[in-house]
């Protein structure tokens, strides 16, 4: 998010890319100086930036019952804001890619060895 604000001091552009490859990225146009001042845009903002900061931080390397917590943690009410919605999506994603290809890698190099016996 520092990162973020600090460009806004810069101009009227917030670019934040993950750290980490296939995280995404965070793109906003807010005019110079105004990031912090609208409360809506903020949180817009704050959204846009959870799931590279989660991803980053390796949620994707939580096993599956963290990640079921997670999921659920969230109330009714968050869930109506169409923001947490697009968190959770750009989060989950990653996660379920992530966690597809690991599965998908586990299986091809367990049948390897039984093939190699």
């Amino acid at each position: 998010m520092e990162k973020g604000l600090m460009q806004n001091m810069q101009g009227d552009k917030v670019k934040i890319n993950s750290e980490k490859a296939g995280n995404g990225s965070c793109r906003m146009e807010v005019k110079r100086y105004q990031l912090e001042l609208d409360s809506e845009t903020f949180t817009t903002f704050a959204f846009k930036t959870h799931p590279l900061a989660y991803l980053d931080a390796g949620l994707g390397d939580l096993p599956i019952s963290d990640l079921e917590k997670i999921g659920t943690q969230p109330n009714m009410q968050e869930w109506g804001d169409s923001r947490t919605l697009s968190q959770a999506w750009d989060s989950g994603t990653v996660v379920i890619e992530d966690k597809v290809g690991n599965t998908a890698n586990a299986v091809s190099q367990a049948l390897s060895r039984l093939m190699a016996r």
